[in-house]
């Protein structure tokens, strides 16, 4: 009996003896009630430790399941010790591909909430001490979620070690949460003062412009911002690449402080004179102009004559704009646009107002064109209508064509087409007639038809 007892003593102070060898290394703060002081530290094996960091959470994972005992009904090969034989293989072992992809077909097999603990510190280490193999074999976790973590970790030390290649690497993941996280670790890890080296390398192509004002660009400038609210701006007038300048310049000027006036418009003035920005300053003050008319009209001095009508064109092709259901823009005020309407008005009369309006709509195509002319019906300015169309047929007689198709049969539709088969006969008289043919009210029909032969080459 007496020897059965030492027995177990005996066991119980080796296991004893583990957990505490394992708990004396755990960082201050996590739990432990045993001090560094009271037991000496004896380390971690020395050949790949893991990062200070983060080794908390991976041992005292290890530490709990070595004090934990198995069930008795646990297969064969399973249960806490088990686990912790596969934990401190992922967190102690040498980082190569052989091991990374053994260590995702754990996880796929276990799950990743199984080892959710150490799983940013493995991933981490692996990310660390073999980038290109933990890249190459992320694509093999059946998880999303672990999937999006470990491209993650690649690219967020990748971002603080000068990665080569890094957005190449980036651009390669395949498309969906594999490339949205390397681009996001990316912008969220690099060093503000690497933050121009990036801006230069992500220009070069990779991805491509259109994504310089609503993503990886955008964000990037933001970090700069943080730092410096200057510095958006000096990093978008380095590039002189057209389609680039105007992109950044366009995100830069939404984080550029414009509170205090007098400051605002000598950097406007600045900015305005130098034609390479006219395509950065355009969305930016069209968009002013639409909200607060009366702000951007005062910066229109500023600005040089032969764009003012291309700026203006801009902020009404948005003022008649109707958006599909569910969607959502601020409207222009009515009071903004009557102060569009005076400001080009007084610019250089009704005359000059029609053309900015039948540009405007012409951007918009044949939507922009039906949805203008409902405005100006609004308005019972049926001879806005007939300028509308007159000017249109003139300079764009397709998209011309395709809104008269969409309208139904009405006095309206008639007045157009009328318009628009006068203005077409000196150059297509065959096409000309065929379109007065289709105007419903017999006695606009013949009256057209005669106009239209007048016209017509003999």
């Amino acid at each position: 009996m007496r020897a059965r007892a030492l027995f177990i003593a005996a066991l119980a102070g080796l296991f004893c003896g583990l957990a505490v060898r394992l708990l004396v290394r755990l960082p201050e703060g996590s739990g432990n009630s045993v001090s560094k002081a009271a037991v000496p530290d004896r380390g971690t094996p020395k050949a790949h430790p893991p990062a200070a960091a983060s080794s908390g959470t991976w041992e005292s994972r290890l530490a709990f399941y070595l004090m934990s005992g198995t069930p008795p009904d646990a297969p064969a090969g399973k249960g806490p010790r088990a686990e912790a034989a596969t934990l401190r293989r992922m967190a102690l072992r040498p980082v190569s591909g052989d091991s990374i992809r053994e260590g995702i077909e754990e996880i796929n097999a276990a799950g990743p909430a199984r080892y959710a603990s150490i799983l940013a510190a493995v991933f981490g280490r692996w990310a660390r001490e073999n980038p290109e193999a933990a890249l190459a074999a992320a694509s093999q976790l059946r998880d999303p979620g672990a999937k999006m973590a470990l491209v993650w970790k690649v690219f967020e030390s990748a971002s603080s070690a000068s990665y080569p290649d890094i957005l190449a690497k980036a651009m390669a993941q395949p498309q969906g949460i594999a490339r949205s996280a390397a681009f996001a670790a990316i912008t969220e890890s690099v060093p503000v003062e690497r933050i121009r080296e990036v801006l230069q390398q992500s220009i070069a192509g990779i991805p491509p412009h259109h994504l310089a004002f609503d993503s990886f660009q955008e964000r990037l400038l933001r970090k700069a911002a943080q730092a410096d609210r200057t510095a958006p701006l000096r990093l978008a007038l380095e590039i002189e690449e057209p389609s680039w300048r105007a992109g950044l310049l366009r995100a830069a000027l939404f984080m550029t402080d414009s509170s205090d006036k007098t400051e605002w418009t000598a950097t406007f003035s600045k900015l305005a004179q130098d034609p390479r920005n006219a395509e950065g300053l355009l969305y930016h003050m069209a968009r002013t102009l639409e909200y607060n008319a009366n702000e951007a009209i005062s910066l229109l001095d500023h600005w040089p004559p032969p764009n003012r009508q291309k700026l203006l064109s801009e902020a009404f092709s948005n003022a008649f704009m109707k958006l599909p259901e569910g969607s959502f823009r601020p409207p222009v005020s009515q009071e903004n646009l009557a102060t569009l309407i005076r400001y080009a008005e007084d610019q250089g009369g009704p005359g000059y107002f029609r053309n900015i309006l039948t540009e405007a709509a012409l951007l918009r195509g044949a939507q922009g064109l039906d949805e203008t002319a409902q405005w100006l019906a609004t308005r019972g300015d049926s001879t806005g209508i007939d300028d509308l169309t007159r000017r249109a047929t003139q300079s764009e007689p397709f998209t011309t064509a395709r809104w008269l198709a969409t309208l139904s049969s009405s006095p309206d539709r008639d007045r157009a087409v009328a318009v628009f088969a006068e203005t077409h006969a000196a150059t297509d008289p065959e096409s000309a007639t065929t379109w007065a043919e289709s105007i419903a009210d017999p006695g606009k029909r013949e009256a057209t038809l005669t106009a239209a032969r007048k016209i017509a080459p003999k």
